[in-house]
């Protein structure tokens, strides 16, 4: 009997235990998840540094050689020497900027840092400018001609800009002759480059100085004395000049 009781005693001490596990489960220990690294802003690039604009004034232009007949044609593959005045009246003392020569349709393009630029044939060149040296202004068209012209006066309607000319000749009893070789300065040849004479005795020389400056224009030759005349830049375009013999 008494061990009957320690029995029932036993199996009431193990539901009891079963029935405390039960009501008070194990819960799991959970390891927290570690928060992500932030991932670094990327380092934005340094910006490229601007080139700087170009500084100064695009001249451009076609070059057109005036022909006795028909229409003038654009000169292709001509090279030009070209000088950047430190005082845009004065060729003489420029400084020379890098040839420039022209593309298939006649045209060139220079960039220099002032308003006025000298363009100048190459020597040796097929074509040649009126004057010893030709003052460009903006966007203009250039007219040449050939090397070997003689006339007398402009040819055709394409007047250089600024520019005076004329004949230097000599009386020989009762005709008037060409000096050939002689040289014509304007100012005493302080603005722009002596003109030389050819056979024909013609001359021709381009400023843009203003209109209403008084300018002496003087042509000599050795053997003859100076001829000198003052006149009004732009209002005289056309001063012939006569030499005599010393």
């Amino acid at each position: 009997m008494a061990t009957s009781k320690l029995a029932v005693a036993a199996l009431l001490a193990f539901a009891a235990s079963a029935c405390g596990a039960e009501s008070v489960p194990t819960v799991p220990t959970v390891q927290p998840t570690p928060a992500p690294t932030p991932t670094p802003a990327p380092t934005p690039a340094p910006s490229p540094t601007p080139s700087p604009a170009p500084i100064g004034v695009v001249h451009e232009g076609v070059v057109y050689e005036t022909v006795q007949r028909g229409a003038p044609r654009p000169v292709a593959n001509l090279r030009l020497l070209v000088w950047d005045p430190d005082d845009e009246d004065n060729r003489v003392g420029a400084s020379q900027l890098p040839d420039v020569i022209t593309d298939q349709s006649g045209r060139f393009r220079v960039s220099a840092p002032g308003l006025v630029v000298y363009l100048e044939t190459a020597p040796g060149s097929p074509v040649k400018f009126l004057c010893p040296s030709y003052p460009h202004i903006g966007s203009a068209d250039v007219f040449v001609v050939d090397a070997s012209w003689s006339g007398d006066q402009p040819p055709g309607d394409h007047i250089p800009p600024g520019v005076v000319w004329g004949k230097v000749y000599e009386r020989v009893g009762e005709v008037d002759r060409p000096v050939v070789e002689a040289t014509v300065v304007l100012d005493n040849g302080s603005h722009v480059p002596a003109a030389i004479t050819p056979p024909n005795g013609f001359y021709a020389l381009c400023s843009p100085m203003g209109a209403d400056s008084s300018v002496l224009i003087t042509a000599h030759k050795d053997g003859y004395h100076p001829a000198t005349k003052r006149i009004f830049w732009g209002w005289e375009l056309v001063v012939n000049l006569r030499l005599e013999r010393n």
